[in-house]
């Protein structure tokens, strides 16, 4: 009986190993016939491939075509494109690069037999475009480009004085429409980081506004102490710039690129026309960067060093004619030559400078660690929220087990001394009216404190400040603005202004965000939460 079973599991095994072997050989069959037929389709893809439509052998190192009345000669020298008049002239290689590809890969995809007695139906009687193109071989042919088939996805093309129309790429038809001014290497802006401008100065006719950039904050005019950038008011002193006016300010000034040159080594006259004589407004940026110098070395024998080192920098930029067609400013920066275009939207934020568009629209934003106590007074009455903060000693998991075991005096005072410093951490509890209320409790209400604008204000449009309906004042823990008072003032039926330690107001905020601090307040965290809920 075991010498059947065991005759059984043999062939039971050898079973098996036959189904892997069959399996693996199956597979390997698989892949190869894969791998043929990708092979195929290359060579079929390969010998589908027509004719190139040039006939050139070599490589192209010339082209020449005309739009607009310009002649447009390219050469190719030492694996570089020049303007063949100018070799200084800043040519876009990327461009021109795209251009001779689109060439080199033209094909003869389909015959148009007996086209050439009827060139005007496929717009090769008088073509869109006459392109010489000259390899290194020292062949050159002239290409005709006639009309787009959409039908056919192409377009027809021809060798001048060849007799033979083909159907090739549509992407000839389009190729050869840039002129001078396009094939421009656009100048680039400064790279300058947010963090290393110093100061922005934007002349405009009369009107001077000045910006100054402080890294670490300037809590002498910031009592939300979260802005870096500072507009100087007309009373010579400084109001921060709203979080998201300073990251737009920055974003334009980091970002200061140019869309187009409109004229190449432009002249006094060519400035003039495009009103760069007296420019619109005048943006002065002062920024550091770094610069790699060499020391020399103070003996001789030892070798020169470099060293990274920052220095000041200006970038000075003129805003010229605005057209509205496009939406450019014709602009020109100092030591340029050119005339360029910028988009109004990259220098929208610095040509509106003003004291309410840069507005701070969250003026309760106040950082809970400068804050004492909070008084918000409603109808009469007063509640006053208060943050008790004591420094208490960390018990580490060493001295827990020290004090669970006996040590002798002598061990006890030596540690002592050696510990200079103890560790601590600072406990924090809060209060409403004298009564201890939770962490999350208190997040609850001041969340509701923080009351975003909802509009700025126009010049002429505040009302006077008095007969506020809700008060909150924000005692703090610091030299500047120790006391901070807000007041929020009926201003119509959907807002209340917004009034910052009683100076004229700059914005007002929905109806709903007031009642809403009232109503907490007044019915307590869990009765507002059951409403909200319902």
């Amino acid at each position: 009986m075991k010498k059947k079973r065991k005759k059984t599991r043999n062939l039971l095994i050898l079973l098996a190993v036959l189904v892997v072997a069959c399996g693996g050989y199956y597979g390997l069959a698989r892949y190869n016939a894969a791998l043929e037929a990708a092979e195929s389709a290359a060579a079929e893809s390969e010998e589908e491939a027509g004719p190139s439509l040039l006939g050139l052998s070599g490589t192209i190192n010339h082209i020449s075509y005309q739009v607009d009345g310009e002649t447009i000669s390219l050469v190719l020298q030492d694996e570089q494109w020049y303007r063949e008049d100018d070799e200084s002239f800043p040519l876009d290689q990327t461009t021109v690069t795209t251009l001779v590809s689109t060439l080199s890969d033209a094909e003869q995809e389909q015959e148009i037999p007996d086209a050439a007695s009827s060139l005007a139906d496929y717009g090769l009687e008088e073509p869109s475009a006459q392109v010489t193109v000259g390899d290194d071989t020292g062949a050159s042919v002239v290409l005709l480009v006639g009309d787009e088939n959409t039908a056919a996805g192409g377009c027809y093309a021809m060798l001048q004085d060849s007799g033979q129309v083909y159907l090739t790429t549509s992407s000839l038809v389009d190729a050869f429409t840039d002129g001078w001014l396009d094939l421009i290497q656009v100048d680039e802006g400064p790279e300058i980081a947010s963090e290393n401008v110093q100061n922005v100065t934007v002349a405009q006719g009369d009107t001077s506004r000045y910006l100054q950039y402080e890294s670490a904050g300037w809590p002498e005019y910031d009592y939300t102490e979260s802005a870096n950038l500072f507009l100087q008011k007309a009373d010579g002193g400084f109001m921060p710039v709203d979080s998201s006016a300073q990251s737009s300010i920055l974003s334009e000034i980091s970002g200061i690129s140019f869309d187009a040159v409109e004229v190449y080594a432009a002249t006094e006259e060519d400035r003039a026309a495009a009103g760069l004589s007296s420019p619109s407004a005048v943006i002065t940026i002062h920024y550091t960067k770094e610069e790699t110098v060499t020391i020399k070395a103070d003996e001789e024998g030892e070798e020169d060093t470099e060293e990274t080192v920052e220095t000041d920098a200006q970038f000075v930029l003129y805003v010229g004619n605005y057209d509205e067609e496009n939406g450019t400013y014709s602009v020109a920066y100092e030591g340029g030559t050119n005339i360029l275009s910028m988009l109004d939207s990259d220098l929208e934020m610095l040509l509106n400078l003003n004291e309410r568009t840069l507005a701070n629209l969250s003026p309760s934003n106040i950082a809970d660690t400068s804050v004492d106590s909070i008084e918000v007074s409603y109808g009469g009455e007063t509640q006053t929220l208060s943050i008790e903060r004591v420094e208490v000693p960390v018990e580490t998991e060493e001295e827990t087990e020290a004090g669970d075991s006996e040590t002798e005096a002598d061990t006890s005072e030596a540690t002592s001394e050696e510990s200079e410093e103890v560790e601590t951490e600072t406990q924090v509890t809060y209060y409403l009216d004298g009564a201890e209320i939770s962490s999350d409790d208190f997040r609850t209400y001041s969340d509701a404190l923080e009351i975003a604008g909802a509009r700025v204000l126009e010049e002429g449009e505040a009302l006077p400040v008095e007969n506020a309906e809700l008060t909150v004042v924000f005692h703090r823990n610091v030299e500047a603005y120790p006391t901070v008072t807000i007041s929020y003032i009926p201003y119509n039926e959907n807002y209340y202004q917004v009034s910052v330690n009683g100076e004229e107001p700059s914005l007002v905020v929905n109806i709903r965000d007031v009642q809403n601090v009232i109503a907490i307040f007044q019915d307590g965290v869990e009765a507002a939460e059951t409403e909200a809920a319902e």
